[in-house]
Parts: C-alpha cells; structure tokens; sequence
C-alpha cells in the first residue's frame, strides 16, 4: 500500500526539517513506497488529495483540525484511507481518535450544504469568535494572540441568536453538533461522544448574558449535563438547523 504525505508549509517554518523527520519515520517502518508532497495553500492540499483518493493509498493529513478536514474532503467517496500525523496547535478529533488507542478506525462523517467533518461544527459565539479572527489577521501577532483578540472583540459584538433544532427553537449563545468529543483545543463539549457511533451529540448553550458569555471558556472546561445553561442530548436521526437568516440539513454517513 502506498503511503502519502501531504503538507501543507503553513503549518510549520521549518518545514523541510519536518519532511525529514517523515522521511526517517517511513525507514525506519520500512515503508517502501511512500511519497511526501509539499503544497502551499489549502486549496492545493484539497487537489492533491482528490488525486490520490482513488487509489490504494493511506493519505495523510499533516496538520491540525484544518489540515485534515481539507484531506477528508478531497478523500470523500474515494477508495484511499485518511491518516493522521497531529501538528499544530488544535489536534481536537485526534485527541478524540486517541483515546481508541487504535492504528485503523473505521469513523462516521458529518455533511453539512455539501461539505464534510469529522469532529464538530458549530454555531454562535464560538463560531463567530473563529470567523472574525480574519478581521486581524494582518496584524504581526501569533496566531493564539489573533484569536484572544478576536474572541474580546466578538465579546463585545455578539448578540444571542434564536436557533431552532429539529423545531425546537429557544435563544442560544452556542450550538454544536459533535461527532468527536473535544473542541477548541482541548475542551470536552460532548462527554458522550463517540466517533464510531450511529450517533451525534447536540449541545446547546441557552441564552446566556454577557457577563455569564465573559466566561464562557469555563462552560465549555466543566461542561457537563447538570448544568442549568446547558442542553445535551444524543441522536441518530438527521438534524435540521434554523436561524433567522439560514437553514441547513446535516447528514450522517459511514466512512472508513
């Protein structure tokens, strides 16, 4: 079976030295045949791996949460298996593939309009605290700096939203749809979460004010059933969200 590796340069600034540590890991593993390709966008990691997905290939995403939500979308309905080399500073699904202590796992994926995951996807406060990171990414900080940045800012801006589950609607500051059980770097929003289960965990934040939403790295740390703000449940069935502004399907299929 062939091995392939991609990486993508923005994830490390010695990335040669990277590709060499891979190269030294496949002797030493006695891979035979293995190739290790250097890209310089996502966009191009997303081609390379539709090029491989249809051969008897292992690909591996080399990166964090991004990298191999990239791979697995250009992998999608292909032949070629998803590995995973965990770089960077957010490896939340594989912290979850960890605790399996397992070398191949067949996993479920989540489609939302199109697009696929495997971990969470989410809306509200935390949702909007990611996509305004963009607002300052100009900036000369490191990255952790942008998105504590962006998360005051979001703070400041954010208004809780109406969102409706399945027709069950109620004001949330955060929604999240988990197939794995760990978000945003660590923190275990679905402590039932399996993800080679038939089953996704759906949790929701109820409307929370800004001085309780200040805090909300807390909710997420100590998340748990108990507790009053939070709404948790386990389903097998697909969801349908609504805002005010948008609706989306989201399906569940098997993937190895």
């Amino acid at each position: 079976m062939k091995h392939i590796f991609l990486i993508n340069h923005n994830i490390s600034d010695n990335i040669n030295f990277l590709a060499n540590k891979i190269h030294i890991a496949c002797q030493v593993l006695g891979y035979d045949d293995y190739v290790i390709t250097l890209v310089g966008s996502n966009e191009e990691l997303l081609e390379c791996a539709k090029k491989s997905s249809k051969g008897n290939y292992i690909v591996y995403a080399v990166g964090d949460d991004k990298e191999i939500n990239v791979v697995l979308n250009g992998l999608i309905n292909g032949s070629a298996k998803l590995g995973i080399i965990p770089i960077g500073h957010n490896n939340d699904f594989y912290r979850s593939l960890d605790e399996y202590r397992s070398d191949s796992l067949n996993v479920n994926v989540m489609s939302v309009n199109g697009k696929y995951g495997l971990n969470v996807f989410s809306l509200g406060i935390e949702a909007e605290a990611y996509a305004n990171v963009e607002r300052f990414i100009n900036l000369p900080l490191p990255q952790n700096y942008l998105y504590n940045l962006s998360r005051m800012y979001t703070f400041m801006k954010y208004q809780n939203q109406v969102m409706g589950v399945n027709n069950f609607f109620q004001k949330n500051t955060l929604l999240a749809v988990c197939n794995g059980s760990y978000y945003r770097g660590g923190y275990k929003i679905a402590p039932r979460g399996f993800i080679n289960s038939s089953s996704v965990g759906v949790t929701m934040v109820e409307d929370m004010t800004k001085l309780q939403a200040f805090f909300w790295l807390g909710v997420m740390e100590c998340i748990c059933e108990e507790t009053p703000k939070v709404d948790m449940f386990m389903t097998d069935d697909e969801i349908h969200i609504e805002t005010m502004n948008f609706k989306w399907p989201n399906r569940r299929r098997d993937y190895a």
